[in-house]
């Protein structure tokens, strides 16, 4: 299964709470079927033939408040060329920790960002080195983070393109409440583990709790 079938399948509405999104298949190709003309407005991108809205294009969907659906460019760059911009919001998982950082490989680029006002993530050819570094864990009290009291080995994070570091390295800040561990598993029994605050996640199957620095949005950042 691809990232974003996977993390779908496997986090359902959890995630729409905390960061991912609804529905990951919000890419589509020429031809793909976007709905019927009564129930969506053809917009950019897109065509009508024989009361049924189609993709013209290759890119994310997009839905209006007023029912429209377009179909964008942003994300086709993701696959001529295997190259992320700095501001680009990613979905990476978390490696080796040290006192100072994570590292991280990057395995796709989110669409529901502000930028591009599409929902869900886009998997990347092949995965790419990311790196967070303690300064760009948290917006506050820095000196006093701990990295393995932030994330473990295995944890998927949202995580923002702050810099460009060497050949095929980025360097990412998790600091933005938007940001952070959106899925982890459980260290005793390995059981999914979901944000329910800034700073824990929760399995519903054990009742375990462990802390992180997690995305959060709306309500669950109290």
């Amino acid at each position: 299964l691809s990232l974003s079938l996977s993390l779908s399948l496997s986090l359902g509405a959890h995630l729409k709470g905390f960061g991912l999104g609804q529905a990951m298949a919000a890419f589509a190709v020429p031809g793909d079927a976007l709905g019927k003309a009564g129930s969506v407005v053809s917009g950019p991108g897109t065509y009508e033939h024989d009361g049924t809205v189609y993709s013209a294009v290759a890119g994310p969907v997009q839905r209006g408040a007023d029912g429209e659906v377009s179909v964008g460019r942003a994300a086709l760059r993701l696959f001529q060329a295997q190259v992320l911009e700095v501001g680009d919001v990613v979905v990476a998982r978390v490696g080796r920790l040290s006192e100072f950082q994570a590292a991280a490989r990057i395995l796709a680029v989110a669409l529901d960002d502000e930028d591009s006002g599409a929902i869900g993530a886009i998997d990347l050819p092949e995965p790419l080195g990311g790196v967070i570094r303690r300064e760009h864990v948290a917006l506050t009290d820095v000196d006093r983070i701990r990295m393995e009291a932030c994330f473990r080995p295995g944890d998927l994070v949202r995580a923002r393109v702050v810099s460009l570091g060497t050949t095929r390295q980025y360097f990412l800040s998790t600091s933005e409440d938007g940001l952070g561990v959106v899925w982890a598993k459980g260290a005793l029994r390995g059981g999914l583990m979901v944000p329910i605050s800034a700073t824990q996640v929760f399995c519903a199957a054990t009742s375990e709790r462990e802390e992180r620095k997690c995305a959060v949005v709306g309500e669950a950042k109290a």
